[in-house]
């Protein structure tokens, strides 16, 4: 496809997306042959003449090259609307991961990276390119060439190969998910007027609209539907969408114990944390152990003001007052809403109004520009330029704090749910940024993938406040992409320990709970167009609410504002317990005491034991088997296994940064450049601990957090070193 002629002149033009399964299969594979065939050359140095300048540095820019094209293949399976290319783009992962098992496992490559290491004395390195080599070293070792040669490295790089394989199986089983239910509109009584007409009509079930369990319409449904046995039907659906993984998934962990236990470790979990910020097992243990017991007590307290509520509610209604002895899983939700209305006056549907989707993403990337001296600038798809959909945006993005405006990368988003897409609100970064053999710069792309509510003919797309807070979350992935300058791909942007990477965005979060940036990125839908406007007074004049002249304020009021931000700690501590058990349950089924303990663990009745007995609400029973919400767990096969506690351990870092460097002034822009250019540019190019440490003057502690979440003040270091 020809290229667009573009608003300014970056020094790389953006990606050309393929089009068809041919060209992207052809494309990796031309990809793979490169790269292969710069190892073999790599392979053929004697070890007298292996040094970091022959041995690394050509692998390095190869692996930059072959990233460029490998990550656009492998979103294709994520967004394409063409099922053809969508299985080219499966096929073409099966082809990575092998071709990366066959380069993880090469022992010639090995021996001249040993080489290298014993060198690195004679041939001094700066820090980016000695922790370069220390990962692809630890990483060799880690695909069994720590093994000796026999039968025990060939079972090893069998089940390297099985365990890419299943991550694919769940994966698209996972994407191509399509279940729902049709339901009546007296069934959905309760579910907002404006989520009712966005959902599909019944055709041949005349009278009834198909609510699928995507989460827009699911967590919809789960909030406002009135009928508790209508809440319950979605819940089991929702819990019973992915069956299918569930074998799958028990192979996968009893695969990646198998070959933990050949690598020498005591389990997968002892094997992964080895290289992280946790960096022992006990850390994990004892921080998810105090984590529990400092939270339950809140929760408790919390569930029973639900569950007064819940009696209050059902005695409104003269309905079954058994029913109101016990909160179950299907309530929380519902009356974790009813209670922030009640409370504080927060009704999210009303709120969402002040929140158009384009509105507010202009408003994010503003602060951006204000915090960390960026400036996005909109492309205009139609005139050619490569997108995956028609729907996509994109932007270039500019470094304003130079005198000539550097170009920073690529920002794609595709914001809103369609059939067979990723059904999840995530960032991809799409081609990494590094430099090349000739020391030119290669430039980043990254992508938000979202599944925001679509526009109707008769309003936008509009935000609830938590999704706000969600795209600003992943938005800073993305600028965290942009904004790194390491010298090596492998170590771009998020490229950095499991049990860090969120850490950065879920500071960012806190940014959307601000009285002043709430009111900054909100317009009331109503005043963007004299459709809008009519419309919302024909439906708000039918509620009885408003006279022909009234109009509602451009601005979120100061009342809303209020509600938003009194109601940020609403069953926080319920919330977090959630976290808590998933990662419990994720280090449980990576961490047995024998490979024969967990042949012999029912992965269904764990996952629901321990949500009933940690976070403490009921399911449908006690038997534990009536649902299998860990085979819709996606983090256990998208790299978060053994490494779910990373999330809050992340949330801990995260709380800590900005309590010392931005909640005196969360608008410093002088603190913001400090952020930017101490943290989020490094990347991955030093241990990420460091990073930290210089950022925070000081090691990490668990006081911030503590204070956060109501939970006591006592400060705890949340580094193991």
């Amino acid at each position: 496809m020809e290229s667009a002629k573009l608003p300014s002149k970056p020094p790389q033009l953006p990606i050309v997306f393929p089009t068809d399964a041919a060209t992207l299969l052809d494309d990796v594979r031309q990809a793979i042959s490169v790269f292969r065939a710069i190892q073999d050359k790599v392979s053929s140095i004697d070890l007298e003449d292996a040094s970091f300048t022959t041995v690394i540095l050509p692998l390095a820019y190869a692996e930059g090259a072959y990233s460029d094209v490998v990550r656009v293949a492998a979103i294709m399976k994520s967004v394409s609307c063409d099922q053809a290319v969508r299985e080219a783009s499966r096929e073409a992962i099966r082809l990575i991961n092998d071709f990366e098992i066959e380069s993880a496992t090469r022992e010639d490559i090995f021996l001249l990276m040993k080489e290298v290491e014993k060198q690195a004395t004679l041939e001094p390195l700066d820090v980016e390119s000695r922790y370069y080599l220390e990962k692809k070293l630890r990483r060799f070792i880690q695909t069994g060439l720590g093994i000796d040669e026999g039968p025990h490295r060939a079972r090893f790089k069998d089940i390297q190969q099985r365990l890419s394989a299943l991550s694919t199986e769940c994966t698209k089983n996972f994407a191509s998910e399509s279940s729902g239910l049709w339901l009546s509109s007296t069934e959905l009584n309760g579910l907002p007027l404006s989520t009712l007409a966005g959902l599909r009509k019944g055709g041949e079930k005349s009278g009834k609209v198909w609510l699928s369990m995507k989460l827009p319409d699911y967590n919809a449904a789960m909030k406002y539907v009135d009928s508790p046995a209508i809440r319950k039907q979605v819940f089991m659906a929702f819990e019973n969408k992915c069956n299918v993984n569930a074998p799958l998934l028990k192979e996968m962990v009893l695969l990646r114990d198998e070959a933990a236990r050949l690598l020498g470790f005591r389990n997968h979990a002892h094997a992964t944390v080895q290289d992280r910020m946790a960096n022992s097992p006990k850390f994990v243990e004892s921080f998810l152990a105090d984590l529990r017991s400092n939270l339950t007590p809140a929760s408790r307290t919390e569930v029973q003001e639900l569950l007064s509520l819940k009696r209050i509610n059902l005695a409104t209604k003269n309905a079954d007052t058994e029913a109101a002895n016990e909160i179950f899983l299907w309530d929380t939700a519902y009356y974790g809403r009813l209670m922030t209305e009640l409370k504080f006056s927060f009704n999210q549907d009303k709120v969402s109004e002040y929140f158009p989707l384009d509105v507010c993403l202009p408003g994010m990337l503003q602060t951006f520009q204000h915090l960390l001296g960026l400036r996005f600038e909109a492309l205009d798809t139609s005139t050619g330029i490569s997108t995956w959909h028609k729907e996509v945006r994109v932007y270039q993005v500019w470094d304003s704090d130079k005198s000539d405006e550097s170009f920073l990368g690529y920002l794609y988003f595709d914001l809103h749910p369609r059939d067979d897409k990723h059904n999840h609100n995530s960032h991809f970064n799409l081609q990494p940024g590094y430099t090349t053999s000739t020391e030119s710069r290669r430039y980043p792309s990254s992508a938000l993938v979202c599944n925001f509510t679509r526009p109707l003919p008769d309003r936008p797309s509009l935000l609830k406040h938590q999704e706000c807070v969600t795209l600003f979350h992943e938005l800073g992935h993305a600028i965290h992409s942009l904004v790194s300058q390491t010298r090596y791909s492998a170590n771009h942007g998020t490229s950095v320990v499991r049990d860090f990477v969120e850490a950065p965005s879920k500071m960012l979060e806190n940014w959307y709970w601000l009285p002043s940036q709430l009111k900054d990125i909100s317009h009331h839908y109503s005043h963007l167009s004299p459709q809008y406007m009519e419309v919302w007074k024909q439906q708000n004049a039918s509620e009885c609410q408003v006279q022909d002249t009234e109009t509602p304020p451009v601005k979120l009021p100061e009342s809303m504002i209020n509600s938003i931000v009194n109601s940020r700690f609403v069953n926080v501590a319920t919330n977090q317990l959630r976290q808590v058990y998933l990662a419990m349950f994720d280090w449980k089924i990576h961490s047995p005491s024998s490979h024969d303990q967990l042949e012999s663990l029912d992965l269904q009745k764990l996952y629901n034991r321990m949500r009933h007995e940690i976070v403490g609400i009921s399911g449908p029973d006690l038997e534990y088997v009536w649902g299998n919400g860990h085979a819709r767990f996606s983090h256990m096969w998208g790299a978060y296994d053994a490494g779910y506690y990373g999330y809050l351990l992340a949330f801990s870092y995260a709380c800590d940064m900005y309590q010392s460097a931005f909640e005196p002034d969360p608008m410093n822009a002088e603190m913001g450049r400090r952020y930017r250019y101490e943290l989020l540019q490094k990347g991955g190019s030093q241990r990420e601990m460091t990073t930290l440490q210089d950022f925070l003057g000081r090691g990490p502690n668990n006081r911030a957090m503590m204070q956060r979440l109501g939970i006591g003040e006592q400060a705890v270091a949340t580094s193991s070193l």
